[in-house]
């Protein structure tokens, strides 16, 4: 005796596998090195690993001083003391600022090979192609990379403030030998001559020149004079004298001009040699006044880099690196950047010191696919 088919479960049964539907497919994902794929359709994206290029912007004051004309008078006539006896040009570095930048490292473009359709709005790149988070501004500057040669201030340092011409005509009364009858005998005659007015006496000229300004001013503010001005008259005389007595002192006192000048350097590390603890090189040099110049140039003194990887991600063992046994399972390639103290050294002085974090000094590892798509 047959016994009746349950209708109930077998609905169920056909529901069911109904609901189900096809088996979805397993996620594979892929990563290696570009070298290790044969044409471009091999491939479902290109990327590359980021590298840190370091920009230092040095900030230096560049102060010119000129003697004056009249210096080697300016304690007896004026009792300026430490005047300036010659032309000097010094330079002193006002700042000094690092930024770094992230690029593509052209050693390390890698393939990724991936069933899943999604891939690119996940897979976080920049438009450099190298993996997002990075630190560091990812479009760097424009800004010029110069060193300029000694430039002249293109102004008449001291201009001749005389009131007096330098060479004038005098009309002397000579004695002159002269025979009359059978004896000579001396003879006054009157000569013009030309005479040329000593640095000695231009510098008295310009000295007593700043006294009479001082009198006058003495008595405008005191109101000795007959004839006060007031109101902004006032303001604009005494103004006015205070220029005319600046120009006259700088005869004696000598200028100074203080100019700021921007270079601009830029290094990208390359890894701490075998055996020692800090990777360095020279960023640029020093002369002996100061003054900037090229890392190349042998006359000055060298102002060394100093990048010390700290070592931090060489510790982290949960993933393993690209040259690792097990080369299985979904993962893709990347380089968590390490950080690194940075110093700037002139001899004994620390220039700068800071902490950045430099992509080239990361550990390279194969982390789980999963992190792009959750």
């Amino acid at each position: 005796m047959r016994r009746p088919v349950n209708f109930l479960f077998l609905m169920l049964f056909l529901l069911g596998s109904a609901c189900a539907g096809p088996k979805v497919a397993e996620r594979t994902t892929y990563a290696g090195h570009a070298d290790q794929f044969e044409s471009p359709d091999s491939f479902t994206l290109a990327y590359w690993l980021p590298l840190t290029t370091l920009r230092f912007h040095i900030t230096a004051a560049e102060v010119v001083t000129k003697r004056g004309p009249y210096y080697q008078y300016a304690e007896r006539f004026l009792g300026l003391l430490d005047v300036p006896a010659e032309d000097t040009r010094n330079w002193n570095i006002s700042d000094v600022n690092i930024r770094h930048y992230s690029e593509a490292d052209p050693d390390h473009n890698y393939f990724l090979l991936t069933n899943e359709k999604h891939v690119k709005s996940y897979f976080r790149l920049t438009s450099q192609g190298f993996i997002l988070p990075m630190t560091g501004d990812h479009t760097p500057s424009h800004d010029p990379y110069f060193f300029r040669g000694t430039e002249e201030v293109h102004q008449l340092y001291f201009p001749d403030m005389s009131m007096e011409k330098d060479e004038v005509e005098e009309t002397r009364r000579v004695m002159r030998r002269e025979q009359r009858d059978t004896a000579f005998v001396n003879v006054p005659v009157l000569e013009t001559v030309t005479v040329t007015r000593t640095l000695r006496e231009k510098a008295e000229e310009a000295a007593d020149f700043i006294m009479d300004i001082r009198s006058n001013r003495f008595r405008m503010i005191s109101g000795d004079f007959d004839l006060f001005p007031d109101g902004r008259a006032m303001e604009a005389i005494l103004d006015e004298y205070e220029r005319l007595e600046k120009e006259y002192i700088a005869l004696f006192a000598g200028k100074g001009f203080t100019r700021e000048h921007t270079f601009v350097f830029e290094y990208t590390p390359e890894g701490v040699e075998p055996g020692e603890e800090a990777e360095r090189t020279i960023l640029f040099r020093l002369s002996d006044n100061g003054k900037i110049l090229p890392p190349g140039d042998m006359s000055g003194r060298p102002v060394v880099l100093e990048l010390r990887p700290e070592g931090k991600t060489t510790s982290i063992q949960r993933f393993p690196g690209v040259n690792g046994e097990d080369q299985q399972g979904n993962y893709f390639i990347h380089r968590i950047p390490d950080a690194a103290t940075i110093r700037l050294i002139d001899g004994d002085i620390t220039l700068l010191q800071k902490r950045v974090l430099v992509g080239q000094y990361g550990r390279i590892m194969r982390l789980p696919s999963d992190l792009l798509f959750e």
